[in-house]
């Protein structure tokens, strides 16, 4: 792929073309590594190694094979990550996640652009990184026939990404960083455990928004009418949306047990 020009464009962000022979023929390699790791799931840890590394392009020798299954399993504990499938990912040459690093099941990347994941950062499950992106313009999107673009995705180390997050284009989450479940994140977080799609950044106390929410929009705006969890960040709280009284009580004591004051909304 080094010999690619629209493969060297779309790594750097630049408007390519994306159905370059060279970018469609490494989509399917991934497609088949990924479809391969996916009917595998009780392999080996060595095994499972060896697709993975196949996946991204990590082409570093395996070490030597111990007789003692455990003890072989673990040589991998400070040079590799763990994932569990099924994962999804679109180039898999993009995507770099450090040693100790753990992503669950249901994982889709869409690495238009390099992705970094640091190391002891925790993946939910259902985790989306896309950091393909296309142009706003109709007539320059153009359905099928038009250019696409990207910008990369960095996660720190010592974060926890909630099941079902989303993580677009261009995002950088900071150091020991909390993302609750179900957040879509559009906007950098550098500061610890603030979940950055929430609009109550302050720095007192840490902000841990747990759901989806719309940036630019008010707390009350986002009430979802069940039940809610409101989270101080500082002078003002914020309002945090959930479906049902059990999922809102059990992150309210979630987010007590870390230290965020958090307070149970009316039933409306």
């Amino acid at each position: 792929m080094a010999n690619s020009k629209e493969w060297g464009k779309m790594c750097d962000g630049e408007i390519y073309w994306p159905w370059d022979e060279d970018l469609q023929a490494n989509r399917t390699r991934c497609k088949k590594a990924c479809q391969l790791y996916n009917a595998n799931q009780d392999a080996s840890r060595r095994e499972k190694v060896k697709m993975w590394r196949s996946i991204v392009g990590d082409t570093r020798p395996l070490p030597p094979v111990l007789e003692d299954s455990t003890a072989d399993a673990a040589q991998f504990d400070e040079t590799d990550c763990t994932v569990d499938g099924p994962i999804s990912l679109d180039h898999g040459l993009n995507v770099h996640a450090a040693p100790k690093s753990y992503l669950n099941f249901g994982l889709v990347i869409l690495d238009t652009c390099p992705v970094t994941i640091g190391s002891r950062t925790l993946f939910g499950p259902n985790v989306c990184i896309y950091t393909a992106l296309h142009p706003v313009d109709p007539k320059v999107r153009n359905g099928l026939e038009g250019p696409e673009f990207g910008k990369p995705v960095v996660i720190e180390e010592d974060c926890w990404i909630g099941g079902n997050a989303i993580i677009l284009a261009g995002v950088t989450i900071g150091k020991g960083s909390t993302i609750g479940a179900g957040a879509v994140v559009s906007r950098v977080s550098q500061h610890p455990n603030v979940m950055h799609a929430s609009p109550n950044n302050h720095e007192e106390h840490p902000t841990i928004f747990a759901g989806s929410w719309q940036p630019g929009t008010s707390g009350e705006e986002n009430r979802d009418g069940h039940g809610s969890v409101k989270i101080r960040g500082g002078s003002e709280p914020c309002w945090c949306g959930w479906h049902s009284r059990p999922v809102v009580m059990v992150y309210r004591i979630l987010l007590r047990n870390m230290g965020v004051y958090v307070e149970l909304d009316e039933m409306r």
